[in-house]
């Protein structure tokens, strides 16, 4: 597109056009100040939504991560304990409170116990009996010792 010039020659007064010139270049500036002032308070609260939302999933993941723990746990109790896999489930949920044992933890040691029940060939039922057993006397060996459930299930060497 070719470039063109226009030339305006004023006669007379122009006081009144240069003010009105000069309001306009002023208002002009005064309105990119505000654009420029609204975009960075914009980029801010965007800066700011997006650390909100990275704190969040950052506060989550343990959450997720726990919650796919006791899904696997629970899983693994049914195979291993099939029909008495409920009584277990009920264990673990009451087993904060009676022996200070999570419920993730509770249910990740009833399957290790059970599985080894398994292993040694008991009956479902008798297998989820002595895991029950087992991890209640961890949760108060754990307490009395001031030593995590874990612990207390693993074998001294």
């Amino acid at each position: 597109m070719a470039t063109r010039t226009l030339t305006v020659n004023l006669i007379g007064r122009a006081d009144k056009l240069n003010k009105s010139f000069k309001n306009a270049s002023r208002g002009a500036d005064t309105m990119a100040g505000k654009m420029m002032k609204a975009t960075r308070m914009a980029g801010l609260g965007f800066t700011a939504l997006g650390g909100v939302a990275i704190g969040a999933a950052m506060a989550l993941k343990p959450m997720l991560d726990n919650a796919a723990e006791v899904e696997e746990s629970l899983s693994k109790n049914r195979v291993v304990f099939g029909e008495n896999a409920k009584a277990i489930e009920q264990f673990a949920d009451r087993s904060l409170q009676a022996f200070g044992v999570t419920r993730r933890e509770a249910l990740e040691a009833t399957g290790v116990i059970g599985a080894l029940g398994s292993a040694m060939g008991m009956a479902e039922a008798d297998s989820a009996a002595m895991a029950t057993t087992l991890v209640g006397l961890a949760g108060d060996m754990s307490s009395f010792n001031n030593a995590s459930v874990e612990e207390t299930l693993t074998p001294a060497t």
